[in-house]
C-alpha cells in the first residue's frame, strides 16, 4: 500500500491512499459543513450528492479518516484536519450517514451505513442495552462502526482528549425507529447520540470517496 498523503485545497482537503473497509481510497472532505436540517431532509439531501458523485459521511468513512490523522500526527495538514473536526464537535452536533434501525419489542436490531442509497450496508446486532462509555460496552452486543486497526473510543479519545460515550435505548422500544448518529464534544465526554431526535436540525460533512482502480465500495 502506498503512503497516505494529505493536501489541502480552497474548498477541501484530499486524503490519498486511505483504506476504508479494507479498500484503498482518496477521500475529498469538503471543509464547511452541510447546512442544519432534520432527518427526512438529511436523507433528501444525501440521494441529491449521491447522483453528483459526492455523498455525506459516515461513521465508518470518520474513523478510518482519524486513524490516519493519528498515524500521520505530524503532518502539518494532517494537524489542520484534525483541528477542524474537533472545532466542529464542539460547536455543534454533527449527524453521520450512520444510524440504528430499533425494531419494536426487540432488543436485535441493525446499524445501517449510506441509508437509502444504492451502497447501504447492514450489520444486524443487538442494539438495545444501557447508555455508557464505548470502551465498557461489549463489541458483540452493539456494533460500532470501525474497520481499522484501532477502536473508536481510541479514535476519539485521540481526536477530542475526552473519553466516548454512547447514549441509545435502553429498553425496546414499543414502535419501529431509525435514527441517525450524531457527534458532539461535551465538555466531559465526547458523544455518540444514537437516540436523537429525528426532527432536530443538524449539520454533516460532504465528502467524495474515489477506490483506486478495480476496487468497489
Amino acid at each position: 500500500m502506498q503512503k497516505i498523503t494529505f493536501e489541502s485545497k480552497e474548498e477541501y482537503w484530499q486524503i490519498n491512499n486511505l483504506l476504508i473497509s479494507e479498500k484503498v481510497a482518496n477521500l475529498k472532505l469538503f471543509k464547511d459543513p452541510e447546512p442544519a436540517m432534520n432527518d427526512k431532509d438529511f436523507i433528501k439531501h444525501s440521494k441529491e450528492l449521491e447522483k453528483s458523485g459526492q455523498k455525506t459521511m459516515n461513521l465508518i468513512e470518520l474513523f478510518c479518516l482519524i486513524e490516519a490523522l493519528m498515524a500521520n500526527e505530524k503532518d502539518p495538514v494532517s494537524i489542520k484536519i484534525a483541528n477542524h473536526l474537533r472545532n466542529l464537535f464542539e460547536k455543534e452536533f454533527i449527524r453521520f450517514n450512520t444510524g440504528t434501525n430499533y425494531f419494536a419489542g426487540k432488543v436485535e436490531g441493525e446499524v445501517v451505513h449510506d441509508y437509502g442509497l444504492p451502497l447501504e450496508q447492514k450489520k444486524p446486532c443487538s442494539v438495545v442495552g444501557p447508555d455508557g462509555f464505548v470502551k465498557n460496552i461489549n463489541k458483540e452486543q452493539f456494533v460500532i462502526a470501525s474497520t481499522g486497526k484501532k477502536q473508536p473510543d481510541d479514535l476519539m479519545k485521540w481526536l477530542t482528549k475526552k473519553p466516548f460515550y454512547l447514549w441509545r435505548f435502553n429498553l425496546p422500544a414499543s414502535t419501529d425507529n431509525f435514527y441517525f448518529a450524531r457527534l458532539y464534544l461535551y465538555s466531559n465526554d465526547s458523544v455518540w447520540v444514537g437516540i436523537s431526535v429525528p426532527v432536530s436540525s443538524d449539520g454533516s460533512l460532504r465528502v467524495k470517496v474515489t477506490f483506486a482502480h478495480g476496487q468497489k465500495k
